[in-house]
């Protein structure tokens, strides 16, 4: 059975959104506060994902992949309920 998002920790979601997203050949590296609380494990907390787009890959392939997966775009964000 797969794993449900709300029930992953910060590594397991990213490592989710990150092979949806290769699977698009959109090519993306987690950077900022995120990196540190997984390279700390857990001494900083972040409670986000910031992801680079490696390619300069178009938004809208982006946006698409991330709708398929059940995220939600707000502002400048996408969000999972």
């Amino acid at each position: 059975m797969k794993k449900q998002i709300k029930d992953m920790d910060l590594k397991e979601l990213g490592g989710f959104i990150c092979n949806a997203l290769m699977a698009k050949d959109i090519h993306v590296v987690l950077s900022g506060g995120s990196c540190v609380e997984i390279y700390s494990r857990g001494e900083y907390t972040s409670w986000d994902l910031d992801l680079i787009n490696q390619y300069n890959e178009q938004f809208k392939k982006i946006q698409t992949v991330m709708k398929e997966i059940g995220f939600t775009e707000q502002n400048k964000y996408f969000v999972h309920k």
